[in-house]
């Protein structure tokens, strides 16, 4: 995945539709449209039982698998915000580099909760897909990484990864799994909400989702394409981040700001 620059008009610029988590910028006659590298969601899921119908074989990961799951790696981030603008190259390393980080303990206490999804009837093992886990400094269990290879995506591959971890989690009575995604990678974002992950308050976070809504508002009240009712309801959904977003900047300002990123922990 690239970042983008389009030739147009200031006016076409300002009536284009926002993705949410990139930032959008105009400059000689052209939109810039690159990553957002403060639009991180944290967000977290009750551990509890869960039923798992895995489509494929899963396992614990060892460190044995770090060249097993590099070819998957470079798949499932070529295309994605995640590596944007990087070469071929530069995600083959950084997939080394990211999975032996994990195996080193560089990012919290790597647990034997983490699974590998490995491809059917194959002769020879072929990984599609990992979550990793690791228990931070306070005991808290972090969803390190978790991929999918995009010939077995929608396939409920991650689903099935996350939902073993969440059983071995319970075993252990860990409360609570932490995760974390880029808000422009919407594919990331639309399987968290719908595995059950809930965002933590954080005051970047919020901001992203504002000006995307005040955004989605002007342009249409711009282009004139909606009718009243639609346009109010812009304005209400705008307004609700608008409120929400005075609140935790004036809960900044009594607590400090990285308390509210954390929920006022």
């Amino acid at each position: 995945m690239k970042s983008q620059t389009i030739p147009m008009s200031s006016d076409e610029f300002h009536t284009m539709p926002w993705k949410l988590g990139w930032k959008h910028e105009y400059w000689d006659g052209a939109a810039h449209i690159s990553p957002s590298h403060t639009a991180i969601a944290t967000v977290k899921v009750t551990v509890g039982p869960r039923l798992v119908k895995p489509p494929c074989p899963l396992r614990p990961v060892t460190v044995e698998d770090i060249l097993l799951l590099q070819p998957a790696y470079l798949d499932a981030f070529t295309d994605t915000i995640d590596h944007c603008d990087y070469t071929v190259e530069q995600i083959v390393e950084a997939a080394a580099r990211n999975l032996q980080s994990y195996f080193a303990g560089k990012r919290g206490a790597p647990l034997a909760v983490s699974q590998i999804a490995l491809a059917p009837d194959q002769a020879e093992p072929t990984a599609i897909g990992v979550a990793n886990v690791v228990e931070k400094g306070n005991g808290a269990a972090f969803l390190d990484l978790l991929f999918v290879a995009p010939a077995w995506q929608g396939r409920g591959v991650a689903t099935a990864l996350v939902g073993a971890i969440l059983n071995e989690l319970h075993a252990r009575q860990k409360p609570t799994l932490t995760s974390r995604y880029m808000l422009g990678n919407a594919a990331s974002r639309a399987w968290h909400q719908r595995f059950g992950f809930t965002e933590e308050v954080d005051l970047f976070l919020i901001r992203h989702y504002y000006y995307h809504a005040q955004h989605e508002w002007e342009r249409h009240e711009a282009l004139g394409d909606l009718d009243e009712a639609r346009l109010n309801k812009l304005a209400e959904q705008r307004d609700r981040w608008g409120q929400l977003l005075d609140e935790v900047e004036e809960q900044s300002k009594i607590y400090g700001i990285w308390s509210v990123m954390t929920g006022l922990e």
